[in-house]
């Protein structure tokens, strides 16, 4: 859906006054996300103007009789003591709805630019091509088998092409979409929805060791079976994926799997992906302190939450517990590979760490060049790679493969590291 504006009536949601007085208006998206909705005439004092106190629900009819709701609304221009218009960080085109607690999805379908390199084919091949002329040869789609992930609820990747005629333009396109599916046997609440999303999200993320976020969010419920709601919220857009990680040469079964072992343990392991994640997103340049933190912060966390059931518990000393715990990890998975050539100087890690968080005065031995915290952090990044992958249900030997067939490699560094 490429509708960027809505002009209509809109008014304040509420259960104890179902006869709101509406008031006219056009809704457009802006360039940072948002829904602004510009009332005019300006409303008057019983109307929306209550709006800039505190975040509402409005709910608005648009010219072609479509439903729209605005969540989390809130007064954004005014005119002297009237709103001029109000800012909406949700919204959802084709549906009433309360709250974003309210079930009212049965399916949802949602859709990455990337979400094809995590496992399908290209479906879609052009044969015989001489100067002017070519053929299209186009196969059948497919799905992965709807995934349980609880009592009610079913995942599924489907992948779909088509080839489409635009006579208006003489324009031949062709596409092949892949989308996220999540199926209930009872109907669920946006926020519910949300935070699968955002679960995936991370999942598809980390397979292709880049951010994915998705562009097109369609509804269903069981009310309007046939029909198509929409959702927007703000989404960083999709970054162009490294690599494929995670499912690359993985038989199907596999597959339902990871995705399996991933939702089970995404309770213990968001923080510790999230600070992974937040170690690679460098926007300004190779990075610095920040990134370095949050890659040690992702170590740290993976070795609390999953690891100090199997090796000895170190000592909960602050000033040298990152120190035993890169050890400890190191010891570990030194049978993989790429581990074995870190050839990280643990001390020195720690005492940037330290010296980061706790402000010490001593700053001589720590990496303070930007460089050089470059090199720490991806190094750092790539046994986090190691700790995730094992975690999912990798071997050692698994992830050695798993890592060189991701082209994965360690920066060449001007500093000279040893473990210990």
């Amino acid at each position: 859906m490429n509708k960027k504006k809505w002009i209509g009536v809109w008014w304040l949601y509420s259960e104890e006054n179902s006869d709101c007085h509406r008031v006219p208006g056009t809704l457009s998206f802006t360039e940072d996300g948002h829904y602004e909705l510009w009332l005019s005439p300006l409303p008057n004092e019983d109307s929306l103007n209550c709006i800039f106190r505190k975040h509402y629900t409005i709910w608005g009819i648009d010219e072609n009789d479509v439903p729209i709701t605005l969540f989390n609304a809130i007064g954004h221009e005014f005119y002297l003591d009237m709103v001029k218009s109000v800012r909406a960080a949700i919204a959802l085109i084709g549906l009433h709805v309360k709250s974003l607690d309210t079930p009212c999805v049965t399916t949802a379908g949602v859709h990455y630019p990337y979400l094809n390199n995590l496992y399908f084919k290209n479906f879609i091949d052009i044969q015989n091509a001489k100067g002017n002329s070519f053929s299209i040869v186009k196969e059948d789609g497919e799905s992965i088998h709807p995934i349980k992930i609880d009592r009610y609820t079913n995942w599924e990747l489907r992948s779909t092409c088509s080839l489409r005629l635009v006579s208006r333009y003489i324009e031949t396109r062709i596409s092949q979409d892949t989308y996220f599916y999540i199926n209930s046997k009872r109907e669920f609440s946006l926020r519910n929805l949300d935070k699968q999303i955002r679960e995936f999200s991370d999942f598809l993320s980390f397979a292709l060791l880049k951010e994915q976020n998705p562009d097109e969010i369609v509804l269903f419920n069981k009310e309007y079976p046939h029909e198509k709601f929409y959702l927007y919220y703000k989404f960083r857009p999709s970054t162009n994926p490294y690599d494929n990680i995670l499912t690359r040469g993985l038989p199907l079964e596999q597959l339902d799997a990871l995705i399996v072992n991933w939702h089970k343990s995404y309770s213990t392991l968001r923080q510790v992906y999230i600070s992974f994640e937040r170690a690679g997103n460098r926007r300004d340049g190779i990075g610095g302190v920040p990134e370095f933190l949050h890659a040690e912060i992702a170590l740290e966390g993976y070795y609390k939450r999953f690891h100090q059931n199997i090796l000895d518990e170190v000592p909960v000393d602050a000033i040298v517990y990152c120190e035993n715990i890169l050890k400890e990890l190191l010891r570990y998975y030194a049978p993989i590979d790429i581990v074995k050539k870190l050839n990280l100087n643990v001390k020195r890690i720690k005492n940037t760490r330290n010296a980061y968080v706790h402000l010490f005065n001593n700053t001589k031995q720590i990496y303070s060049e930007p460089y050089d915290l470059w090199v720490i952090t991806e190094k750092l990044r790539v046994l986090a790679i190691c700790c995730i992958l094992h975690h999912l249900g990798f071997s050692f030997e698994e992830i050695n493969t798993r890592i060189k067939s991701a082209n994965i490699f360690l920066p060449e560094s001007y500093v000279q590291d040893s473990w210990f």
